[in-house]
């Protein structure tokens, strides 16, 4: 039985996902220079890494889906599946650092300009 990916484009979802990964290292290293100066705002994401693992990740099962494409081999194939699902559990792990930094950040709110304004005219 001679693995395949042929029900999906495996050269496509692989540049997808290390663009994916490159846009998600480029935007950790600009959180990680901004927030860390001004700490007016809890930053999990940045504080576990999670944008620089999380995009090495996503560029390395890039890589290997490309990989996979071009070389037809079982067990690069195997290899690229259970990389990609390796890299779906990270993801599904940044997702979840995102939404506690969400609801921790409303607990500890924050004002906007207007609320200051408002407040002041009351």
């Amino acid at each position: 039985m001679a693995e395949t990916l042929s029900w999906v484009k495996p050269k496509l979802m692989g540049a997808l996902q290390i663009l994916i990964g490159v846009a998600c290292l480029s935007f950790g290293g600009v959180a990680s220079i901004i927030t860390e100066p001004f700490l007016t705002y809890w930053t999990l994401t940045v504080s576990t890494g999670y944008p620089f693992w999380g995009g090495i990740m996503f560029v390395a099962s890039g890589s290997l889906s490309v990989a996979a494409e071009y070389v037809h081999k079982p067990i690069l194939v195997k290899g690229s599946v259970g990389m990609n699902i390796v890299s779906a559990m990270f993801a599904a792990t940044g997702i979840t650092l995102l939404i506690v930094e969400l609801v921790g950040n409303k607990v500890y709110g924050y004002s906007t300009s207007l609320d200051l304004l408002f407040s002041e005219l009351n």
